[in-house]
């Protein structure tokens, strides 16, 4: 599948500082970096003229062999060009300092003492050898050592766990009861949402209404929007998104998962009901898995959830076990079990099933797993908080019993587990290229959410995709090409308004308190900065493109071809943008990913007129608006920028990968 990940360090592309036009020749002299990467326009310690553009480097050789010419060239690229506005760009010194203050920062935040520990070869520095032997053995040597690089992680590292799932299936229900279990919500506060909850005739939405918290949601009883809570458990700092299920809310649920490390799939165990999620035409279990793959999802969870509505059945268990892991395996989860255990390509375990009921809190915590605060106050209250559906204690203590016949014995299927709900969350994974990609890859983060504190200022949510930023940094919001700097780092959590660490690195969900100079925006900073921007660094911008080239795979359910012209909408991150396919440029083999041969025997080349269902094409997308932009990166350079969903008539129709930004 062309949407596997592995583990391994992703090597980012080496940018050069940005220099000013007239200096290019020189810079040329002094760089041999022949990268086609997009660069400021900029002069060390010069003010940002209005005519200066992010430009790209085929426009920069035209401009330089017409430099006579009074008429602006017409540029033939897809890379559009704004000029940057707000603060003054900070000299090439000051940046590279405020590099070296990041770097030592990480290194305090990972625990890294010796210098050596950090440094990874390439292949360009290893010695000159003619035999073929000692060759191989220093590449053997600068693989090791990147395997170390990844194996430094934090005491508690972070992990974004998205929850995704049919709509009905109780993701909302099962997390809220987990937070409450784990004393994250107090029992004041659980009582009254059940007496609200009891008021509107929906008493089971008590814990729900602990993720969702709009109106709207509690009103319709179902997830609109996707909620961001956080919380830690012993060895993991946990940010969880509830997403939504509904098929009209598929783009919110992108959003979510594009965010995300790992997923949590919700199942409902009733009869009738599990059918209707996992059909291909109308459920969207199938969907939410696929879509959660392609964006990097590598490790889910599958929690088959009212396993009291079955009465704890181990054959209904069994039953969609058997027809989940199927298709999981399909689409690139495995149990990790296909090597032995001397294997040297043994994988490890990306999915696993576990059986729950959210709304009676079984089989989600151990007793003692609970925090101290939960504890003590059910201790003091000297009773639990009774379920909405009003179970008698001696039934509920009966079917526990009957369940741990099962479910909590040994099991050699690898696809099963005796763990609590609790214990899996606190055992996930986190990404290996974490403490790389934080040294050496450029600053980009998405914007989840932007708004205006009272006597605090503008604060900028997102998730730091790569690189790392700290307080006092400058910073580039595009596409609005706002040079802006961070006042304070904020943590998640929106009753605090400190930070744990001094620096945040790939993976942390933070807060940025911006400082906006421009007195043209005014108030309407607000307005101009949209969720979906990107915060970057005015050295290494990235490029506002309106056309790439995309690698797509088309689902399963496609009934209507794609062909040349069709239009689509194009969902990256929190963003969706109206695009057409502008040219099918060549058929792949969904196996291999090479091009797929020609069946015309006459030697000449055959014309491609549509993608047909599961099937795989490298494309080039065009935006429909002329002035429209939207913020990608290839899959070499970045992963997160490079995964893109195909979406027309509110249903998904292909998956695609970024192969390239010049087309």
């Amino acid at each position: 599948s062309i949407f596997d990940t592995d583990n391994t360090v992703t090597t980012t592309t080496t940018i050069s500082p940005a220099v000013d036009l007239k200096d290019e020749k020189h810079h040329h002299n002094d760089n041999n970096d022949d990268s086609d990467a997009v660069v400021a326009t900029i002069a060390d310690d010069d003010i940002l003229q209005p005519n200066t553009y992010i430009v790209d480097s085929d426009t920069k050789k035209k401009n330089s062999k017409s430099t006579s010419t009074k008429k602006p060239l017409k540029s033939t690229t897809t890379t559009s060009r704004r000029p940057f506005i707000g603060g003054r760009i900070e000299s090439t010194s000051t940046f590279e300092r405020h590099q070296a203050q990041k770097k030592q920062l990480i290194k305090l935040r990972f625990g890294v003492q010796d210098e050596t520990q950090l440094e990874v070869l390439p292949d360009a520095q290893l010695p000159a050898v003619d035999n073929h032997h000692h060759k191989h053995k220093h590449r053997d040597e600068k693989r090791s050592r990147a395997k170390k690089l990844d194996k430094l992680q934090e005491q508690k590292p972070h992990i974004n766990l998205v929850v995704i799932g049919h709509v009905d299936a109780g993701k909302s229900t099962l997390m809220g009861r987990l937070l409450y279990e784990y004393g994250m919500v107090n029992q004041k506060t659980m009582h009254k949402y059940h007496k609200e909850a009891a008021q509107t005739g929906k008493s089971s939405f008590a814990y729900a209404w602990v993720l969702d918290c709009h109106d709207e949601e509690r009103a319709r009883g179902i997830t609109v929007d996707v909620s961001t809570h956080y919380f830690e458990t012993p060895h993991r700092c946990i940010t969880l998104l509830d997403s939504p299920g509904h098929k009209d809310f598929i783009p919110a649920m992108i959003s979510g998962a594009s965010q995300s490390d790992a997923a949590i799939l919700v199942i409902n165990s009733k009869t009738g009901d599990f059918e209707t999620g996992f059909d291909a035409n109308t459920g969207q279990t199938r969907e939410h898995a696929l879509i959660a793959k392609s964006l990097g999802v590598q490790q889910m969870i599958v929690a088959v959830n009212k396993m009291d509505a079955c009465d704890w059945s181990e054959q209904r268990f069994e039953y969609i076990v058997h027809e989940l892991k199927s298709f999981l395996k399909e689409i690139g989860y495995t149990s990790g079990s296909g090597s032995g255990s001397g294997s040297k390509n043994k994988k490890k375990r990306n999915v696993v099933f576990i059986p729950v009921s959210g709304l009676n809190g079984d089989n989600l915590i151990l007793t003692e797993q609970k925090s101290e605060k939960s504890k003590s106050e059910k201790s003091k209250s000297g009773k639990v908080a009774k379920s909405g559906a009003k179970n008698s204690k001696s039934e509920k203590s009966d079917k526990s019993e009957k369940s741990e016949k099962w479910w909590k014995q040994p099991t050699q299927d690898p696809y099963r587990t005796d763990k609590s709900l609790f214990t899996l969350i606190d055992e996930l994974r986190p990404t290996s290229s974490i403490l790389h990609d934080s040294l050496h890859g450029p600053l980009r983060m998405s914007i989840t959410d932007i708004y205006k504190e009272l006597n605090v200022g503008v604060v900028a949510t997102g998730k730091v995709l790569s690189g790392s930023v700290m307080n006092h940094e400058q910073i580039l919001l595009q596409p609005l090409n706002l040079v802006s700097k961070v006042k304070n780092l904020i943590g998640v959590d929106h009753h605090s308004h400190s930070y744990q660490h001094e620096i945040a690195v790939k993976g942390d969900n933070i807060q940025l308190l911006l400082e906006v100079k421009d007195s043209k925006l005014g108030d309407d900073v607000l307005e101009r900065i949209k969720v979906g921007d990107i915060v970057s660094s005015p050295h290494y911008p990235l490029p506002l493109t309106r056309a790439f080239e995309c690698k797509i795979v088309t689902m399963k359910n496609l009934k209507i071809p794609i062909c040349k012209g069709h239009h689509v909408m194009i969902h990256t991150q929190s963003v969706e943008k109206p695009a057409f396919i502008q040219k099918i440029n060549s058929m792949l083999d969904k196996k291999t990913g090479q091009e797929a041969q020609s069946k015309s025997g006459g030697g000449g080349v055959k014309h491609i007129r549509h993608i047909k269902a599961d099937q795989c094409a490298v494309v080039t997308i065009k935006l429909q608006n002329k002035k429209d932009v939207i913020l990608l990166d290839t899959y070499e350079n970045l992963k997160e920028l490079a995964r893109v969903t195909l979406r027309r008539d509110g249903q998904t129709i292909a998956l695609g990968l970024v192969q390239s930004l010049d087309v």
